[in-house]
């Protein structure tokens, strides 16, 4: 369709952007202490939901859509995954040879989130990081929650992380509402858990990050982010 044509050329342009500009660098560096307290929690998170689950460690097969450089890939064979039963995909060229670089043995490739090259209910668990707020068009972003649908096995848990708000400074972001993802995932046991400090809140930490963060991020209001976790049934 042309209109998810035109829709991932403008989501490469701004990924090629993002690697260029210094303001953008600057604000996703990721020495700083408050993102990395932001990526900390969600860890943290994740690791909770996917092990309460038993959906963490040996033995679990993982597709992470939207890999980029392979971080959080790199996090589940931290956590006992075979990097031979771990997937990712990614648009971005640069990103996939970066992720097969920091995860030998892993199966990236690049291609698009929509068409995934995998068989039905392949994976134990699917997880999509920070990806469909970067999808504008809406038929687009409801096509790639199908394909994450579809290669989830029964009993396997596709995990969401993404804003609920929206970036006034970023056009080339959406917030990504619960009913979306409510209706995307329709017959699925669904758990969210509202976490992350506001970014711009977090960047500004600095050295007061340990003590702060965890103060802050108990205020609702002062939370960006949901981690959905959905159990597809058996």
């Amino acid at each position: 369709m042309p209109a998810e044509a035109n829709e991932r050329a403008r989501i490469r342009s701004a990924y090629r952007r993002y690697a260029m500009d210094s303001d953008e660098l600057r604000r996703r560096d990721p020495g700083n202490a408050g993102l990395r307290a932001i990526a900390d929690e969600f860890h943290q998170a994740l690791a909770r939901a996917l092990s309460v689950r038993g959906r963490l460690g040996a033995g679990v097969s993982v597709l992470d859509v939207g890999c980029g450089a392979g971080g959080l890939l790199g996090w589940f064979v931290a956590h006992g995954a075979d990097p031979g039963a771990c997937h990712g995909i990614d648009l971005m060229p640069d990103r996939v040879q970066a992720a097969r670089a920091r995860v030998p043995g892993a199966h990236i490739e690049e291609g698009e989130a929509n068409a995934l090259p995998w068989d039905d209910a392949s994976f134990d668990v699917t997880v999509m990081s920070m990806v469909l707020s970067s999808v504008l068009e809406r038929s687009l972003a409801a096509s790639i929650v199908r394909e994450a649908r579809r290669v989830t096995a029964p009993g396997g848990v596709l995990a969401i992380y993404d804003t609920f708000l929206p970036n006034p400074r970023n056009p080339d972001v959406r917030a990504v509402r619960r009913r979306e993802l409510e209706v995307g995932l329709t017959g699925w046991e669904l758990e969210f858990h509202t976490i992350s400090l506001l970014p711009p809140l977090s960047r500004r930490l600095r050295s007061a990050t340990p003590v702060a963060y965890p103060l802050l991020s108990r205020v609702p209001g002062l939370r960006a982010r949901h981690l959905v976790v959905a159990e597809r049934p058996r």
